[in-house]
């Protein structure tokens, strides 16, 4: 099958967005906000959900309060206190006073290396999006037993992008928030094909992690034999030829 077979194939099956890679950076300042370290770091997009003024309004509630009346609160902070821990090295478990003063702005979108980036949100809020193209591969850096930082690749879907700010002493970030996918693999024929397999609705994981970790924006393809794995594709480049080496357990970014 010819390349232009190919890419017709998957912009009419939905699997890739396609618009989002002849995108170009929105001029209009009140639909997007710059990266507070770099300007050429990720940027989010509008549409916007300013909804809950501090971090720590959100938590005072109950532990039904639902983040832009979709997303439970508790996974969401339980992710932060992860990515805070493999930037600081140090086990968090509560969300710090400095943390809850700080405004929580969401977005649905994300622009970056000519690129943009949507949300399972940004789905939800327009209808008129087609399928596909919330699913990212992205890259996590732990410690291992012998305290050395070893790189993962995982993939997620995205659920929402905010800003946020660690520490008084950095500028802050934008920062992904995802629902994980359950293992991460090869595919038994090929070492360069990355598969996965999904969690159910009632077992989810969620991970935060910096938008500048992003890999790519990735499709996902059934398996022949109907199992529950998924084959991972992209556009462009192709993936390292083994990928088996660098695949990630859930379990390093708790």
């Amino acid at each position: 099958m010819e390349t232009k077979e190919i890419f017709k194939f998957f912009n009419v099956s939905g699997i890739f967005d396609f618009s989002a890679l002849t995108a170009s950076p929105d001029s209009n300042e009140k639909n997007f906000e710059q990266h507070p370290q770099d300007a050429t770091y990720p940027q989010l997009w509008s549409p916007f959900d300013d909804s809950f003024t501090k971090v720590g309004v959100l938590l005072q509630g109950s532990s039904d309060v639902l983040i832009c009346g979709l997303y439970r609160t508790i996974p969401w902070c339980r992710a932060l206190m992860g990515c805070m821990t493999r930037l600081t090295g140090m086990r968090q478990r509560v969300v710090l006073p400095f943390h809850q003063q700080q405004h929580l702005r969401i977005s649905t979108r994300l622009f970056h290396e000519n690129q943009v980036y949507i949300s399972e949100l940004y789905k939800k809020k327009n209808r008129s999006c087609s399928r596909g193209g919330e699913f990212v591969m992205f890259e996590a850096i732990h410690k291992n037993n012998l305290f050395v930082p070893v790189k993962n690749w995982f993939v997620c879907k995205i659920l929402f992008f905010f800003r946020f700010q660690f520490s008084a002493n950095e500028p802050g970030s934008h920062y992904v928030y995802g629902e994980l996918a359950k293992t991460h693999g090869v595919s038994p024929i090929s070492k360069s094909i990355p598969r996965i397999q999904l969690f159910g609705d009632s077992e989810q994981k969620f991970v935060v992690f910096d938008a500048r970790d992003i890999v790519s924006s990735v499709g996902l393809l059934n398996s022949s034999d109907n199992s529950a794995y998924k084959y991972v594709i992209k556009t462009g480049d192709a993936f390292a030829k083994d990928m088996s080496s660098s695949a990630g357990k859930i379990g390093t970014l708790e």
